[in-house]
């Protein structure tokens, strides 16, 4: 019969612990792995103080669209997209995402993160392989656009 060495046991097991994903409940009682987030991830405060009250100028990562959003304190959106002007509004989570809900469509909550001096909108993923969709270009006070 064999045998595992005591001290080999106890390498192999903290082995297994430390490949296998924590795990935690969300609001149904079931379990989901925790990934750690992107570097330089914005907490609810910070994310309030860079958008409230400002002409934001910003590009998509994907098709490189250039968007220009007013982000009104009482929670109003207005965007100017290919000369086309979209509407809606937006919030901030305890949890410190930026939810934008565009008339028409769905809300979409995402994370903001600073890095290498550049702002950068996030979807994160349970994988922990979290994609960048917008790279933020100017922050600018008030509503310099009349949007």
């Amino acid at each position: 019969m064999f045998r595992l060495h005591p001290l080999l046991f106890a390498l192999l097991l903290l082995l297994v612990t430390a490949c296998t994903p924590s795990t935690t409940h969300n609001k149904t009682g079931h379990s989901r792995p925790h990934y750690s987030l992107p570097a330089g991830i914005l907490n609810s405060d910070q994310l309030r103080e860079l958008f409230s009250n400002r002409t934001v100028d910003s590009i998509t990562i994907a098709r490189s669209r250039s968007t220009v959003s007013y982000y009104n304190p009482n929670g109003e959106l207005r965007q100017r997209r290919n000369g086309k002007l979209r509407v809606g509004h937006w919030r901030i989570t305890k949890k410190g995402r930026i939810c934008l809900q565009i008339k028409g469509k769905k809300e979409k909550c995402r994370a903001v993160a600073r890095q290498n001096g550049q702002y950068v909108k996030f979807i994160i993923k349970q994988n922990g392989q979290h994609q960048p969709v917008v790279r933020y270009i100017a922050f600018r006070d008030g509503n310099l656009l009349g949007l």
